[in-house]
């Protein structure tokens, strides 16, 4: 697929390419379109974040492409399950700090997650298992604070452009 997309970008840049005049004309920007929305498909991101001392204990994160909709799945998973998630909003999350905040084994759950300022559409997780916020806690000045999630057994990951685990080695991240 991407071979295809070079080669295409190549002839559109080079007039001449063997002694044979090479154009893209309106049909092959049209099939390079069609090559990139295949592309992406329907998932626009499919991160999955696990705890690094027990790799089979997992979070996936789905969103979904050309939505501000977002499932948070317990475990590892490449689509959509009939249960085990919560289905968020993110229209008031602040896209540029876009990061999912875990806590393993906390409280009497087995993961803790955190979407700081999104909206709970649907939760079909096992709520003795699982807990899921909305909200980070705040500080003595009332503001958000990602304290709780610098502790031992805890994670905050970065998913906005680049994807990347705070602080370092406390997530293994595949994506």
């Amino acid at each position: 697929m991407y071979l295809l997309l070079i080669l295409l970008a190549f002839f559109a840049c080079n007039k001449k390419h063997n002694a044979v005049d090479v154009k893209l004309g309106g049909w092959e920007f049209q099939v390079l379109f069609v090559l990139l929305l295949a592309q992406t498909g329907c998932n626009r991101q499919n991160v999955v974040i696990c705890n690094p001392e027990f790799t089979d204990q997992c979070i996936t994160v789905i969103d979904r492409a050309f939505s501000d909709i977002r499932y948070v799945i317990d475990g590892n998973h490449s689509k959509i399950p009939d249960s085990g998630y919560v289905k968020i909003r993110l229209s008031n999350h602040y896209r540029p700090g876009d990061t999912i905040n875990i806590c393993w084994e906390i409280d009497g759950y087995d993961w803790l997650a955190t979407v700081n300022r999104s909206s709970l559409i649907e939760s079909k997780l096992d709520e003795h298992r699982f807990k899921f916020t909305t909200m980070l806690d705040s500080d003595a000045l009332g503001l958000p604070t990602e304290a709780r999630f610098r502790q031992p057994g805890c994670t905050s990951v970065a998913l906005y452009n680049i994807i990347h685990a705070y602080p370092e080695g406390t997530a293994v991240v595949r994506y």
